[in-house]
């Protein structure tokens, strides 16, 4: 039997981790419909590439001041370059959420040393639930993870040119994408750099990169010279906005999404998960562990620490606040096989490797198949669009909150998905109890698909003439 050389052997399992990465990142992009938060981010990217200006969402009484537009302006210009479709605007998302991935094999490798805790730890990390459901849309999250996770290797590589680069692009682009929130983390990279003695270094690492943070600075300051204390207002607002969640009390709700949920997505991960998490905290304050590597592991315990405090303070609990803890602990689970499984990456690898590749092609096969028919309707109501079919004046949209002209922007997914699939924004209504509230002029009726709105139309005697995913239409009779 021929040899593998360990190189090669790390090569073609690198290879295979990279495959399975782009087959689970963009498995359903071809036949995806927007729906939730992401409708939102998406109408805001379709209005700034329609109107060829990049500050249109941010000004006037309904500016959206919520999230920074670094995001928004990456969409608007895979808009501009492939169209209004999913690809499009889910693009910053997924290559944020691929970068996720390289970064967690990155920072597993130097905090253990090892090829088998780098490669299980992008494994771990890759093939939760959780990075599907927030990474294959257009949400935030895998951006802000991708710039939180780029910081933590930036200032572990404090010492070099390079570490003070990204960690200082790592802060901008985070502050450009999610907000103020991650500077949450520099008092912890204060407290180790005082602990392990290394805070002299970091004054003159960033005497140049640090210029980098002028351009969060910049637009910051635009906003608040456009909108004042509004600004403050609107994000103090948000971060305490209420429960969304009315069924639960409070701890139940924080209960759900941050412990249950969570070990659902972990799914076959999970007991692997908890014994990194607990090899972890006895390695990090074992005296037996040598004391650079045991400040690094608490530097490590401690961000993750602060990402669950953060995310159990605000009063509406959401598994996304998670996400960037994700990575952390399969860095822990990855670090704890490795000691188990040794530092060479065992050849079994390959083989499993190879065959979850083909199961995720199998996978992504069947999920655009059994897609197709639900994307060929969103293609046809978007053919009756262009035709001039079905237009603003001659049809209605069915919504389940109508909020005031001059309330601030908030994510309303019924007209935000409409008016980016479609192009359409056309007068809303609650739904009416007879056919003679509808407008005299309005032929059709657009309406999110549902159980109980489905039935209630054709009650009103409107029959139903296409339908994609999310959306269906109906005519007047």
């Amino acid at each position: 039997m021929l040899s593998v050389s360990p190189n090669l052997h790390h090569r073609v399992a690198r290879s295979l981790l990279c495959l399975l990465a782009l087959t689970f990142t963009f498995s359903n992009v071809w036949v995806q419909e927007l729906h939730g938060l992401a409708t939102l981010y998406a109408a805001l990217a379709r209005e700034m590439a329609e109107r060829h200006d990049l500050l249109a969402p941010f000004l006037g009484e309904r500016g959206y001041l919520l999230k920074p537009p670094l995001a928004l302006w990456w969409s608007a210009a895979n808009c501009w370059l492939f169209g209004y479709n999913t690809f499009a605007v889910t693009l910053a998302s997924r290559l944020a959420g691929l970068g996720c991935v390289a970064m967690t094999y990155l920072l597993a490798r130097r905090y253990y040393q090892t090829q088998t805790a780098a490669w299980f730890a992008a494994l771990i990390f890759l093939t939760n639930g959780m990075y599907l459901q927030y990474t294959n849309t257009f949400r935030l999250e895998s951006l802000m993870t991708f710039s939180a996770l780029a910081m933590l290797w930036g200032y572990l590589a404090i010492d070099t040119r390079r570490g003070a680069a990204v960690l200082c692009a790592g802060i901008t682009l985070s502050l450009l994408t999610k907000g103020l929130v991650i500077l949450a983390m520099l008092p912890v990279f204060a407290l180790h750099a005082h602990a392990v003695g290394s805070w002299r270094q970091i004054a003159p690492a960033l005497r140049y990169w640090s210029l980098l943070l002028a351009l969060p600075a910049a637009w910051y300051g635009y906003l608040w010279f456009l909108h004042g204390e509004q600004l403050a207002l609107q994000l103090q607002q948000d971060f305490w906005r209420g429960d969304g969640n009315l069924e639960l009390m409070p701890f139940a709700s924080a209960w759900l999404e941050y412990v249950s949920r969570p070990a659902q997505r972990w799914a076959i991960w999970l007991p692997l998960v908890l014994a990194g998490i607990v090899a972890g905290f006895a390695r990090a304050f074992s005296r037996a562990t040598p004391p650079a590597e045991r400040a690094d592991l608490q530097l490590l315990l401690a961000l993750l620490l602060l990402n669950y405090w953060i995310s159990w303070i605000k009063p509406e609990p959401d598994l996304r606040y998670l996400y960037s803890s994700f990575p952390l602990v399969a860095v822990l689970a990855g670090g704890l096989l490795s000691r188990w499984l040794g530092p060479v990456l065992p050849r079994w690898t390959i083989a499993a490797s190879g065959g979850l590749w083909l199961v995720s092609v199998i996978f992504a096969v069947l999920l655009n198949l059994k897609g197709q028919a639900e994307h060929r309707g969103l293609l046809a109501l978007q053919a009756r669009v262009a035709a001039g079919s079905l237009t603003n004046q001659n049809s209605v949209q069915i919504v389940e909150n109508i909020y005031p002209p001059d309330a601030p922007r908030r994510s309303n997914p019924m007209p935000d998905g409409l008016y980016f699939h479609l192009g359409l924004q056309p007068p809303q209504l609650r739904l009416p109890q007879t056919s003679a509230e509808f407008p005299a002029a309005a032929r059709y009726v657009l309406v999110a698909r549902s159980a109980s709105r489905t039935p209630a139309l054709r009650a009103l005697g409107f029959h139903e003439v296409g339908r994609s995913e999310k959306f269906a239409l109906f005519e007047r009779p």
